[in-house]
This record gives C-alpha cells, sequence and structure tokens, in this order.
C-alpha cells in the first residue's frame, strides 16, 4: 500500500518528458544549423561582394590612368608615337598609358585588357604577360563608350 509521503515519477512521466526533451533539442538544433547556413552564404556574398570592389577600384585606378602622356607624345610632330587611352573594343576594356615615361606606352602593365569570360564567369586582366584572374562570379561585363560630350561613341 502507497503511502502519501513516497514520490517518483511513473514510466509513462518519465517517456513524455524525454519525448518533449528530445523536440526541444531537435528544434533548437534545427535553428542554429539554419542560422549556421545562412552565415555561410553571407559570408559567401560578403566575399564576392570585396572581391568585385577591388577588381573594380584596380579598373577604376587604371581607367584613370588612360592616356597618361608625361612626354607628351601625342601632341608632338612625330604622329607614329601618338596613342589613344582607351581604345575602342566592344568585347573588352582596352586602357593605354605611358606609365614610365619613355614615349612608348607598350611596356609592361601600359597596355591593359580587360576582358569577360561568361563560360567561367571570370574577369582577366592581361597586362603583356597572360591573362591574369581579376574576378569570379562575373556574369556580365559591359563596356560602354562616350566622347567629351557625354553622347555614345564607337570612335577611340
Amino acid at each position: 500500500m502507497k503511502t502519501i509521503n513516497e514520490q517518483g515519477f511513473t514510466l509513462v512521466e518519465v517517456m513524455v518528458a524525454l519525448a518533449l526533451s528530445v523536440l526541444t533539442v531537435g528544434a533548437t538544433y534545427t535553428i542554429y544549423a539554419r542560422q549556421v547556413q545562412s552565415q555561410i552564404v553571407r559570408d559567401e556574398q560578403l566575399d564576392m561582394q570585396q572581391h568585385a570592389r577591388v577588381a573594380m577600384d584596380l579598373l577604376t585606378r587604371e581607367v584613370h590612368m588612360a592616356g597618361y602622356d608625361p612626354r607628351h607624345v601625342n601632341r608632338d610632330q612625330l604622329l607614329t608615337n601618338d596613342f589613344d587611352g582607351i581604345v575602342y573594343d566592344p568585347s573588352m576594356l582596352v586602357v593605354r598609358a605611358d606609365l614610365n615615361g619613355n614615349g612608348v606606352p607598350t611596356d609592361t602593365n601600359e597596355f591593359i585588357q580587360f576582358s569577360h569570360d561568361p563560360r567561367t564567369m571570370t574577369l582577366r586582366r592581361n597586362t603583356g604577360g597572360g591573362r591574369q584572374l581579376l574576378a569570379e562570379h562575373i556574369q556580365g561585363f559591359a563596356v560602354q563608350y562616350f566622347n567629351r560630350h557625354g553622347q555614345e561613341t564607337t570612335v577611340s
């Protein structure tokens, strides 16, 4: 016979508590796993954005240097050494500058080509030593040329 002071749990109570605990731990783990996956996706997006920013920064700096001509070869009497700072090409961006000041903008890093490969979704940079990977996961790369009056042109 039971007395009033006896305490304990029945097997049913233990099984219900265990089931509730398993459900709580499972739900907590599911939420945690989703948060970790979400953080991984955010980190990958930030990484891609940072690489794109670096690529755009380099491209912008090199476009700003387009046509750099410290010896003024584009204004002298000899027309054979004249050069355009940006050469029109519908499939790539070509930048030329006389960075070392020798009057000939064909040395390494003075004739730069930026091209996009849609198959591999990469942006590449060629300075004369071969095509270097500049950025990945680039879906498109378009170049529009404008003259000094702000009108679109195909003339360098």
